[in-house]
C-alpha cells in the first residue's frame, strides 16, 4: 500500500479549485515562489554536504531541513493564498500568471533535487537508520507540495498547463522515492 494514499484530504483541493482561489495580488504571488525557491535552494546544499563521512552528523539535519521547507510552505499557503475577508482578491492576469509559472518551474526542478539527491543517496541514508525519519518528511512535503500546486494553479489559472507540466515532473520522482524508500 503505497504511504501517500489520501494524504491530502481530497475535499480541500476540491474546494480549492472549486471556489477559484486568487492570489492576493503579482508579488505577493511571485514573491512566495521566489522565497521557497531559495529555501528549495538551501536544503539541496544541505543534502549535497551529507557523505559517508559525516552522515551521523549532516545526515541528521535532513529530516528537519525538509520539515522546516515544509512549514513555509504550509506558512505561504496560509499567508498568500488563503484570503482575509477584508481582502480584495482578484486572479493574475495572463503575463502575471506567466512570470508566476516560469518562477514555478525553478521551484519544482528545485524540489526534483532535492527528492533525486534523496534517491540517490538511499543505500547511505538506509545504512545509517535515517530512512524512518525521511519517509516521514517527504510525506508531509509531498502534501504541503501538492496543496500549494492546487492553490498557485488557481491563482494562475492562465497558465495552469505550465504549472500542471511542472508538477507532474516532481510527481514522477516522489513516485520513485515511494518505490525505492517504501520498497
Amino acid at each position: 500500500m503505497k504511504f501517500f494514499a489520501n494524504v491530502l484530504p481530497a475535499a480541500a483541493v476540491a474546494a480549492a479549485f472549486a471556489l477559484g482561489v486568487a492570489a492576493q495580488d503579482f508579488t505577493a504571488v511571485l514573491g512566495s515562489v521566489n522565497g521557497l525557491i531559495q529555501q528549495a535552494q538551501e536544503v539541496g546544499k544541505h543534502l549535497k554536504r551529507v557523505t559517508p563521512g559525516n552522515i551521523q552528523n549532516q545526515g541528521q539535519g535532513v529530516a528537519p531541513a525538509i520539515d522546516t521547507l515544509t512549514a513555509n510552505i504550509i506558512n505561504q499557503i496560509n499567508n498568500v493564498f488563503i484570503p482575509n475577508e477584508s481582502d480584495n482578491q482578484k486572479p493574475l492576469n495572463e503575463r502575471d500568471s506567466a512570470t508566476v509559472a516560469f518562477a514555478f518551474q525553478e521551484l519544482t526542478q528545485q524540489e526534483e533535487n532535492i527528492i533525486g539527491t534523496l534517491l540517490d543517496d538511499y543505500s547511505l541514508f538506509s545504512k545509517n537508520n535515517f530512512v524512518e525519519f525521511i519517509i516521514k518528511s517527504v510525506r508531509e512535503f509531498r502534501t504541503a507540495v501538492t496543496g500549494y500546486t492546487g492553490f498557485l494553479k488557481a491563482a494562475a489559472e492562465p497558465s495552469s498547463d505550465t504549472i500542471l507540466a511542472a508538477q507532474e515532473n516532481l510527481d514522477n520522482l516522489f513516485e520513485a522515492f515511494v518505490q525505492l524508500y517504501e520498497g
